[in-house]
């Protein structure tokens, strides 16, 4: 065989033993289950379910990092979502787990948390749901980057879902007319104004010099006024998301009875990262475009009222988040 051939029949050998190896790799990407297959966690229920991610041998590896339940809210409330189980990074960065919530149209309620806070330390979705409404409960994770994977190439992670109702913890703001009460977790937040005293000033009468009975010297009275809960404005919602280059046009519905508009974007659920927010003074205005923002990056859109009072704005809660990207 000449040398040519030699080296032909060698260079086709290599193809073929690659090819073989290509073929028998598998990625298997697939989530736990489906929308549909979704299994039923109720209020004050514990779910888990074991997700397996990286290595498993003969060129396949699994990444089995979404599980999704449905919830069904017996009452219209807040509901808090907890998820434990999940490791932590070995570089000390944030991990990657997060609980997202919609309803079965993929339209998101009023939400706060989702992703993993630092101050809490823990990973908590709070959600404001409608009795009767059932929803999604996404689950995702990823163990990248922690030490058992980062050591062995391959994880499994037991994750527990609970479900119950939230409780409010409140800080307060003392302002000169009322004292502004917001939860540290939600942000649901009400104004209840002070007491008013209302002390009637004293009479000064000329002495007599003629000689009276003493009397009992006048008692001092007052009124007060019970302090009362200031009610939040109705909430909206976003009706349309547009993406331009470097800017977002957001349309929402119209809500009666109120002074104005407050429409924020960021680069994540949170809204704190790369926050803008805009605040529209006219009730009969529905758009408005945001600009001056990043080039090709997701955006996440949220939108609320507000009307005054005693010169004090009063919000809404936040509508559902939607997000897109920019041009």
């Amino acid at each position: 065989m000449s040398l040519a051939k030699k080296v032909l029949s060698v260079g086709i050998a290599s193809i073929m033993a690659m090819s073989a190896m290509a073929v028998g790799t598998t990625a298997l990407a697939d989530p736990i289950n489906t929308i549909q297959t979704a299994d039923t966690i109720s209020l004050n229920d514990s779910k888990t379910v074991t997700l397996k991610y990286g290595d498993i041998g003969n060129f396949d590896t699994i990444s089995e990092d979404t599980v999704y339940y449905k919830f069904t809210a017996p009452s219209t409330d807040y509901y808090e979502f907890t998820l434990t189980g999940y490791r932590l990074r070995a570089d000390n960065n944030v991990p990657s787990a997060y609980i997202d919530v919609s309803d079965e149209f993929g339209i998101q309620p009023p939400s706060n948390g989702g992703s993993y806070n630092q101050y809490f330390n823990d990973v908590k979705m709070i959600s404001y749901l409608e009795q009767g409404k059932t929803y999604i409960i996404d689950i995702f994770y990823s163990p990248f980057g922690s030490q058992e994977y980062n050591d062995n190439f391959y994880c499994e992670t037991p994750l527990t879902l609970t479900a119950s109702k939230h409780t409010h913890d409140f800080a307060k703001v003392l302002n000169v007319d009322d004292t502004e009460y917001t939860c540290k977790r939600c942000n649901y937040s009400y104004l209840e104004s002070h007491p008013t005293d209302h002390t009637p000033t004293p009479s000064v009468t000329e002495p007599s010099t003629t000689p009276t009975q003493p009397t009992p010297a006048p008692t001092s009275t007052f009124t007060t006024t019970t302090a009362r809960k200031v009610s939040k404005p109705k909430k909206t919602k976003i009706k349309k998301l547009k993406a331009a280059k470097k800017a977002l046009t957001v349309t929402w519905n119209k809500v009666s009875g109120v002074k104005g508009y407050q429409v924020q974007v960021a680069t994540d659920k949170k809204f704190k990262k790369n926050k803008k927010t805009v605040t529209i003074k006219k009730q009969k205005t529905t758009k408005t475009t945001v600009k001056k923002l990043k080039a090709k990056k997701k955006y996440y859109v949220r939108v609320r009222t507000y009307k005054t009072v005693k010169g004090k704005k009063v919000y809404s809660s936040w509508s559902g988040v939607k997000n897109t990207k920019t041009k």
